[in-house]
C-alpha cells in the first residue's frame, strides 16, 4: 500500500490514457511517472496529441505502443479510458467537456479553466457523463501541505494573526511556444502559472477569504509581478509573485503561540518556531499510515516526483473504482474564481522608476 492507501499491484488490465500536450509538463512530469505506471502494469499510454507533431513523437519513444493522432477528435476516437489535459490553459475547458462528453475521465493540469463560467461547466459535463473530472493541482499531495492543514485546522499555532506567501525568481520553465506570454491567445503571467496552486492551497487550508485586493504589472501585456491582499475575519494575508525577481519560496503562517515556515515545493519539510522559547524546530516530515512501527519510523518522505506520481495513482484508481480523487473540478472552483476576480479587478502596482508620462501610459494600458 502507498501513502494514499492505495495499491501498487493489481491484475485488472491497465487503464489506458491519451495525453493533450506533449509540452514542458508533460516531458518533465508526466511521462516520467506514467512511465513507472507502465511497469506497475497499471496504465498504458496509448494516444498522444501534440500541434507539434515532433513533441508527441518525442514523448512517443518512451511510450512505443502510443500512437500519434492528427487531431483531437483522433485521439479521442482511440480506445482510451483517460484523457491528461497538459495543454495550454486556454483549450483546458473545450478539451476537458469534449472528453468527458465522449466518455473518457479527465486528469486536467492547472489552471482547471481561465474563467469560473468555463470551470463550472466542465464540473457540469463530468456530473451529466458520470466520469471523473480531476484537476492536476499536485501541492495538495505532498506531505508538508496535509501536515500545514492540519496544523491550521487544530489551532495548532494559537490564534492565527497573519501569513505572507513570496514565490518566483527568473523565469526558466522551458515553454515550447511564445503563446505562454500573449494575452491575445488567452495566455496570463504569473497569477495564472504560479497563483492556481497558491490560492488552492491557502482556500484549502484557510477557506475563502471576505475580501480580495490584486495589483499588478501588466500594463496591457501579461504580468511579471502581482501583489494579492488576502482579508478573513480575524486575520490578513499577503502573496507577492514573480517571474524576474528572486522571492524566498516561503510561506510564513503567524499565530499567537508559534509561526510555521514552508519552502514552496519541497514536498516533505515544514519548519516551526515559539517565540517564548526561543527555537524553532525543522520538521523532516514521514509517513506514519504503516501499521509497522519499524516501517513507520524508516518510511521515506515523498518529495515532488514522488507526490507527482501519487497523484497520478490515485486518478488511475479512482478510474478503475477504487478510492475518491484527491483533487476533484468541484474542489478547485473557489481558486478559478480568485484567479478571474483578481483579473477582473487588477489595479496596476507602484513603479517609481517611471517618469510621469510614462506612469499615465501605464495607467492607461492598465485599464485597457
Amino acid at each position: 500500500m502507498d501513502v494514499l492507501g492505495i495499491s501498487r499491484q493489481s491484475a485488472r488490465p491497465p487503464v489506458r490514457v491519451g495525453i493533450a500536450g506533449c509540452g514542458a509538463v508533460t516531458e518533465l512530469y508526466y511521462a516520467p511517472a506514467l512511465a513507472i505506471l507502465e511497469r506497475e502494469r497499471m496504465v498504458q499510454v496509448a494516444g498522444l496529441l501534440d500541434p507539434d507533431r515532433e513533441r508527441a513523437e518525442q514523448i512517443g519513444v518512451r511510450f512505443p505502443r502510443a500512437q500519434c493522432a492528427n487531431d483531437y477528435t483522433a485521439l479521442l476516437e482511440q480506445d482510451i479510458e483517460l484523457v491528461i489535459v497538459a495543454s495550454p490553459p486556454i483549450h483546458h475547458a473545450e478539451q476537458s467537456i469534449r472528453a468527458l462528453q465522449s466518455g473518457k475521465s479527465v486528469l486536467c493540469e492547472k489552471p482547471l479553466a481561465t474563467t469560473t463560467g468555463d470551470a463550472r461547466r466542465m464540473v457540469a459535463a463530468a456530473a451529466k457523463a458520470g466520469r471523473l473530472l480531476a484537476a492536476g493541482y499536485v501541492r495538495r499531495c505532498f506531505p508538508a501541505a496535509r501536515t500545514i492543514k492540519a496544523v491550521l485546522e487544530h489551532s495548532m499555532l494559537g490564534t492565527l494573526r497573519r501569513f505572507q506567501c513570496f514565490e518566483g525568481g527568473a523565469f526558466r520553465w522551458p515553454v515550447c511556444s511564445g503563446t505562454y506570454f500573449e494575452r491575445e491567445s488567452g495566455a496570463g503571467g504569473v497569477l495564472l502559472d504560479l497563483g492556481p496552486h497558491v490560492l488552492d492551497l491557502l482556500t484549502w487550508w484557510l477557506g475563502p477569504p471576505i475580501a480580495v485586493r490584486y495589483e499588478d504589472d501588466a500594463m496591457g501585456g501579461v504580468e511579471a509581478n502581482c501583489r494579492i491582499e488576502l482579508d478573513y475575519a480575524d486575520f490578513t494575508g499577503e502573496i507577492r509573485l514573480s517571474r524576474d525577481w528572486d522571492r524566498p519560496n516561503r510561506y510564513v503562517f503567524h499565530g499567537s503561540h508559534a509561526w510555521l515556515s514552508w519552502v514552496a515545493n519541497e514536498a516533505d519539510a515544514v519548519d516551526i518556531g515559539f517565540p517564548d522559547a526561543g527555537y524553532a524546530a525543522a520538521a523532516r516530515l514521514r509517513d506514519i499510515t504503516s501499521e509497522s512501527e519499524t516501517a513507520a519510523a524508516d518510511g521515506a518522505a515523498a518529495d515532488f516526483h514522488q507526490s507527482f506520481l501519487e497523484q497520478l495513482r490515485n486518478v488511475v484508481a479512482f478510474v478503475r473504482g477504487d478510492t475518491a480523487p484527491i483533487v476533484s473540478g468541484t474542489d478547485v472552483l473557489e481558486s478559478v474564481r480568485l484567479v478571474e476576480h483578481c483579473y477582473q479587478h487588477r489595479a496596476p502596482m507602484p513603479m517609481p522608476w517611471l517618469d510621469d508620462i510614462e506612469q499615465r501610459s501605464a495607467l492607461r494600458e492598465a485599464h485597457g
